[in-house]
């Protein structure tokens, strides 16, 4: 079966996402592997579990108690987890606005390809198009 000229254009744009992805410094792939994990549901119930057996287990009477209420550190591993975590998070979008940045150059050149190609057709003869 032969292919379509939208099908090759699909392929193309496809072999680019996939070109783009595989050319990640390991780096890249290690924070955005964080970055997806960190914006999973199992990533939050996981931190459910963890509060709420810290907080349970220093809130029982007749236990001792190695982070005692107000929990000062567990605040302190909170506020330095949601500091990695929001490192994570803008190092991905990071890198997802350069290549919404490079998306956005390729289509305007392939707008203004358009635009040249819609010119120079409005510009024929009638009859040179042998419309039907």
């Amino acid at each position: 079966m032969p292919q379509t000229h939208v099908q090759g254009h699909i392929e193309l744009i496809a072999k680019h996402e996939q070109e783009f992805l595989a050319q990640r410094t390991p780096t890249e792939r290690l924070s955005d592997n964080i970055a997806e994990f960190i914006g999973s549901l199992p990533f939050v119930a996981a931190h459910l579990c963890i509060f709420a057996a810290w907080i349970t287990y220093n809130s029982l009477p007749h236990t001792s108690h190695f982070d005692p209420e107000p929990f000062s550190l567990l605040q302190t591993i909170v506020a330095m987890e949601s500091i990695l975590v929001a490192s994570f998070i803008l190092i991905r979008q990071s890198r997802l606005g350069r290549r919404s940045d490079e998306r956005d150059h390729l289509m305007l050149q392939i707008l203004l390809l358009t635009e040249k190609e819609i010119t120079a057709v409005l510009g024929m003869d009638p009859r040179a198009l042998k419309l039907a």
